[in-house]
């Protein structure tokens, strides 16, 4: 396994039983109050385990809510779809908190 700053890959990606949720990232967006809409250019990737395996979130929004010298933290949700069906997944009261790196 390999891993890399959020700076570099511009996402916020948490990881929990082989499944994942990919937030778009930018340093700017770390400012308290900030919402970001997901939408076409702002998508969520959300990989579960199941048949489908792969989704877009492009309805939804994340809010930031706390951003000191060190770290950063915020809540999500989002409706996700995927090419080939007409299933959704709805993700609700999300959070993440990430590590910062040097400017």
């Amino acid at each position: 396994m390999s891993m890399a700053p959020q700076d570099a890959v511009g996402r916020i990606v948490g990881y929990g039983n082989g499944e994942y949720i990919g937030l778009p990232y930018d340093r700017r967006y770390l400012v308290v109050g900030k919402t970001v809409k997901f939408g076409d250019d702002e998508a969520v990737d959300l990989s579960t385990n199941d048949a489908i395996g792969m989704w877009g979130g492009r309805q939804g929004e994340m809010r930031i809510t706390k951003v000191d010298e060190t770290s950063a933290e915020g809540s999500f949700h989002f409706t996700a779809t995927a090419s080939g069906t007409t299933s959704t997944v709805q993700v609700t009261d999300g959070s993440f908190r990430i590590l910062l790196g040097r400017k």
